[in-house]
């Protein structure tokens, strides 16, 4: 798959598709660095629908950024995703991800909000915006979001600690011990 993707992408250096193609063959192979080279060009030159699902593509593009620490640029690929997937939880957790990353506490919170307004049981937001609020010396809302994330997934052991240090700041020694 490669060599033809190659061979096409020769033939006509302007071929998103064989392009994108390459690109899929790279990640295929274990070579990431040579797909993300591939997407990047796929992303500025594509016409989306044509073969090439916009969505999915997003997603790996985001991935790619991501593993090579390009924020900025797995930033904009995940709030192109809410618009795309405007119900998919996990975008909108994704962006307030990053949010927190950059130290912007409100606006994390926010997209953390409306990742747990489309999916209630989605523990990772619940322990995320346990972690903001616990940050923010809003102990009491803290502690909710973080029994409701060890409730949800009580082998997630961070949960536990995070609780401890809550129960810690309200006095109650005995139960953060």
């Amino acid at each position: 798959a490669t060599k033809l993707a190659k061979s096409l992408a020769t033939k006509n250096p302007s071929d998103y598709q064989a392009r994108y193609w390459l690109g899929e063959a790279y990640l295929a192979d274990g070579k990431p660095e040579l797909a993300l080279m591939e997407f990047k060009f796929v992303n500025q030159n594509a016409i989306f629908g044509n073969g090439i699902n916009e969505i999915e593509f997003r997603k790996k593009l985001s991935e790619l950024y991501s593993k090579f620490n390009h924020t900025e640029d797995a930033f904009k690929q995940n709030i192109l995703l809410t618009k795309l997937e405007p119900n998919n939880p996990e975008n909108f957790y994704m962006v307030g991800k990053y949010f927190e990353q950059k130290g912007k506490s409100e606006q994390a919170l926010g997209y953390y909000q409306q990742t747990l307004k489309l999916n209630k049981r989605h523990v990772k937001a619940h322990a995320a915006t346990g972690l903001l609020l616990f940050r923010a010396k809003k102990y009491g809302e803290a502690k909710k979001e973080i029994d409701m994330a060890i409730q949800l997934s009580p082998d997630t052991f961070s949960s536990y600690y995070y609780l401890g240090k809550i129960l810690k700041e309200n006095k109650d020694y005995a139960a953060a011990v």
